[in-house]
């Protein structure tokens, strides 16, 4: 019945206040399409969570400012409306995209490509975390970056995919992140020293993310440090491919080194090394083998 319901919602939010700072927002009741101007008609206040609101949420007291602007991107029923999803009156969907970019912050567009896009599933209004590959003293290292970026834009898309959205439009090779200038620098000096990756977050989830490094021996453990060690060991002999063994000495002593060569033929020098070394040995031979 209407009354078990309403009990029960009444019973949640007890439940959320307890829990957590409740805050008045602006939420669609219905579905709403990109280019549809904002009405007071169309809006509801609901009482949410403040840790899991974007900064950007619009409030009830900020409604005035932004009734009848048009949605530059669908919004669903119940999502909390933010001040980026709104144009001046009378603009065209998409119009200004520095206006979805809120004071003090920085839209910054980095290069994705193959598994740091996320096998293409990443859409605006995401949240990720970023990470640097890179290498250090003991191989390969994975270093936390930054937590809960959210997306503004994957290739030139801001909005949603629909339906009507062909293929083209959904693949991407950038994305476009909400970041603070200080951060935005850390990205930019991040790529230089490596591969960024990104991991998506559920759209529910602010927590922190880890600050903990992950090194070849943290992905077992610590156990099979002893392997990984041998395997991260470059062979200075063998470096750069195939060796040529030079044997130089005399009366029946040789010494033996090997000189790195590539896959192809050896070099000039090696060439010119292997002729001295065989007029030694013709030498020593007394004029030569019989």
């Amino acid at each position: 019945t209407s009354q078990y319901i309403d009990e029960r919602r009444q019973a949640f939010k007890t439940e959320l206040r307890s829990q957590y700072e409740l805050v008045p927002v602006v939420v669609p009741q219905r579905d709403l399409e990109a280019g549809e101007r904002i009405q007071k008609r169309d809006m509801l206040v609901r009482e949410l969570p403040k840790k899991f609101l974007d900064d950007n949420t619009v409030v009830p007291s900020q409604f005035d400012e932004y009734s009848g602007q048009k949605l530059r991107v669908p919004v669903d029923r119940g999502t909390p409306l933010l001040t980026s999803f709104a144009g001046k009156p009378g603009s065209t969907v998409g119009a200004s995209f520095s206006r979805s970019v809120p004071k003090d912050m920085r839209a910054l567009t980095i290069p994705v490509s193959g598994t740091s896009a996320v096998a293409g599933l990443l859409v605006p209004g995401d949240h990720i975390d970023m990470y640097l590959q890179t290498s250090g003293p003991k191989g390969k290292v994975l270093l936390p970056l930054l937590g809960d970026v959210e997306l503004l834009a994957t290739g030139s898309r801001v909005g949603r995919a629909s339906s009507s959205t062909n293929q083209s439009q959904r693949s991407y090779r950038s994305v476009t992140v909400k970041v603070a200038p200080e951060q935005a620098r850390k990205i930019k000096q991040g790529q230089e020293l490596g591969n960024l990756v990104v991991m998506l977050r559920n759209p529910g989830d602010r927590s922190d993310m880890t600050r903990q490094a992950m090194t070849p021996k943290d992905v077992f453990d610590g156990r099979y440090e002893d392997l990984l060690s041998q395997q991260g060991r470059r062979q200075p002999e063998q470096e750069n491919g195939n060796s040529v063994e030079v044997i130089q000495g005399a009366n029946g002593a040789t010494n033996r080194s090997s000189r790195a060569v590539g896959a192809g033929q050896p070099s000039e020098a090696q060439r010119r090394a292997m002729r001295e070394a065989a007029k030694r040995l013709r030498s020593a031979g007394g004029g030569g083998a019989q």
